[in-house]
């Protein structure tokens, strides 16, 4: 089980929340929460929002973050099926104008943050 599938299990149960009143206050089924404990489904970055804010935690306590480079890695690997090898700056720059402005000012603090730590 992975550390994100830990902490969403223990914070809906301090929380005294089924996985089916969960995944009603998230708009999903209950299947949709037992799937994110077991580590089956990945979530979208917004789901991830709607989960810190029903379990009123952060994203860095949800997520189990250490460090920048840690977080970095998990936004990376959140994000691997969007994010292509790039073989030009052209590919880049879409790739980056392609990003909303939330999930454009996430990355760049995480890379930001990253860069500062070594």
């Amino acid at each position: 089980m992975s550390k994100i599938a830990e902490n969403i299990k223990r914070l809906r149960l301090a929380k005294g929340f089924t996985q089916e009143e969960l995944g009603t206050l998230m708009g999903k089924d209950k299947t949709a929460v037992s799937n994110w404990e077991r580590s089956q489904n990945k979530m979208t970055t917004d789901d991830l929002e709607k989960l810190c804010v029903v379990l009123d935690c952060s994203p860095e306590e949800l997520l189990g973050w250490k460090s920048p480079k840690e977080k970095l890695s998990i936004y990376a690997d959140m994000h691997a099926n969007e994010l292509a090898p790039l073989d030009s700056k052209k590919e880049a720059e879409a790739q980056l104008a392609a990003m909303s402005p939330i999930e454009l000012k996430r990355f760049l603090r995480l890379l930001h943050a990253a860069k500062d730590e070594g």
